[in-house]
């Protein structure tokens, strides 16, 4: 059943949407019902770093994403042609400080003690490469959608 709710989101969203282009990705973001609900997080741009893919996210309230990534809120798949995947997502920050090198850790991580804070940047991670014809897509049924594909 949840498959079929996530292929019909993905059909909506022929739609339209919110598009953001940029570093070799675009970025879709679909409301797809009347919602009064606030959109968890927004994408503000992806990489693909070493065998994973990065969605850095906004979000005016981080600890909602990382409550419904545990209670399996978010649904994820990447599509290649006929070939339909399940692919782990996973909530992770980039910690800057003025003193030492940026350090990369999973959410509930502590940040670290010698650290003299100065920023917190979210993102999403999943051990996927969007190559030509494969893209990755993020549901919250029945309400918002993420598609995202390589130029």
């Amino acid at each position: 059943m949840r498959k079929v709710l996530f292929l019909m989101l993905l059909m909506l969203a022929a739609i339209g949407g919110e598009r953001v282009y940029g570093a070799g990705f675009n970025i879709e973001e679909i409301n797809v019902s009347e919602t009064t609900r606030p959109k968890p997080f927004t994408i503000s741009h992806v990489e693909q770093q070493g065998g994973e893919l990065r969605l850095w996210i906004e979000s005016r309230n981080i600890s909602e994403v990382a409550r419904l990534l545990i209670a399996g809120g978010f649904e994820t798949q990447s599509t290649k042609g006929e070939e339909v995947i399940t692919v782990p997502l996973s909530l992770w920050k980039a910690v800057s400080c003025k003193n030492i090198e940026t350090s990369y850790l999973d959410y509930s991580a502590p940040i670290p003690a010698q650290c003299q804070f100065m920023q917190i940047r979210y993102y999403l991670r999943t051990p996927l490469i969007l190559d030509a014809g494969r893209d990755f897509g993020i549901g919250l049924n029945p309400d918002f959608l993420w598609l995202v594909e390589k130029k």
